[in-house]
């Protein structure tokens, strides 16, 4: 999926953290090299399978916006949780981005029977 974050043409990788929690990153377009990983993974938080903790801070202020904009994140916050001094905000992720990341899920586990 493609995304604009500040002057950045990007385009998302999808992943899963150690623990089975989504993960988004994003690639400048034209170079390939990374610009932002988009969500924290805050392993003690609760956290439900349709969501995910968005890094809006420090470098990646602005990156709430661009997920709402691109249509990966729902608008409302579902809640937060403490991370050292910043407060993470959880959003629910977007009917397509739950689609793409089941498909990626399934994708996976089909190499991993290989």
């Amino acid at each position: 999926m493609k995304i604009k974050f500040k002057q950045w043409e990007c385009i998302a990788a999808l992943g899963y953290y150690n623990n089975g929690r989504k993960a988004i990153t994003i690639y400048d377009e034209q170079t390939t090299e990374p610009v932002a990983t988009a969500t924290v993974n805050l392993p003690l938080s609760d956290c439900k399978d349709d969501e995910i903790f968005v890094k809006n801070y420090s470098e990646n202020e602005g990156m709430t916006d661009a997920l709402i904009e691109y249509g990966f994140i729902k608008k409302e916050s579902t809640g937060s949780d403490r991370s050292g001094f910043e407060i993470i905000f959880k959003y629910k992720l977007t009917e397509k981005m739950m689609e793409l990341f089941e498909a990626l899920k399934q994708e996976l586990e089909g190499k991993n029977n290989e």
